[in-house]
């Protein structure tokens, strides 16, 4: 009978060696699933992570383009503007220097008279005239005993001021010259490059 007992012992041994064994095997299967699925939830996030730092940079990266585009663009432009004020003063000057050179002409002073006909003629009577200190004296020979001559700090480069009854008529170089800078302003300076 002990044998039988040890039969039985054996056997509820070996049960219970088979059962342990199935479950260790059971539970091993379920810790490896258990890793590979923290595995993949691992790679994931270092996939997830990876795609952030890389959009990030991506991103960093544009903005530093799109910064050196934008500040290339903004230095040409800047040069482009100097350049074309560079481009109006030098063509400003040179009128400058011929207007300067012609009042010291005789066809300057027979402007200066048509010019004066031309007022007396639109405005009728007598003109009070604004000139230069320069055509100050000129004037004053040429022009009738009616009108009267004044010096103005007004006229710069050449001709003259008209008035009377409060109309002004302004036949100067000084106002041709600055509709001319916005007529060249308009229709040259913005078609250069």
């Amino acid at each position: 009978m002990a044998e039988k007992s040890k039969k039985s012992i054996s056997r509820f041994l070996h049960s219970i060696d088979k059962c342990a064994k199935r479950e260790e095997i059971r539970l091993a299967d379920e810790l490896e699933k258990l890793e590979e699925e923290n595995w993949k939830k691992e790679e994931v996030k270092i996939i997830e992570n990876a795609r952030f730092l890389m959009m990030s940079e991506l991103a960093s990266i544009k903005n530093k383009i799109s910064m050196s585009i934008y500040n290339v663009r903004l230095n040409f432009t800047q040069k482009i503007f100097l350049r074309k004020k560079e481009i109006e003063e030098e063509i400003f000057d040179i009128c400058k220097t011929d207007i300067e050179n012609f009042v010291e002409t005789d066809e300057y002073k027979s402007k200066l008279k048509d010019s004066i006909a031309g007022a007396s003629a639109s405005l009728g009577g007598s003109l009070d005239i604004f000139a230069r200190k320069e055509d100050v004296d000129y004037l004053n020979s040429v022009s009738n005993s009616e009108n009267k001559v004044f010096e103005t700090q007004k006229i710069k480069y050449g001709g003259l001021i008209f008035c009377k009854d409060n109309v002004v008529l302004d036949d100067t170089f000084d106002t041709r010259m600055q509709e001319q800078r916005k007529w060249f302003i308009k229709y040259c300076v913005s078609k250069l490059v």
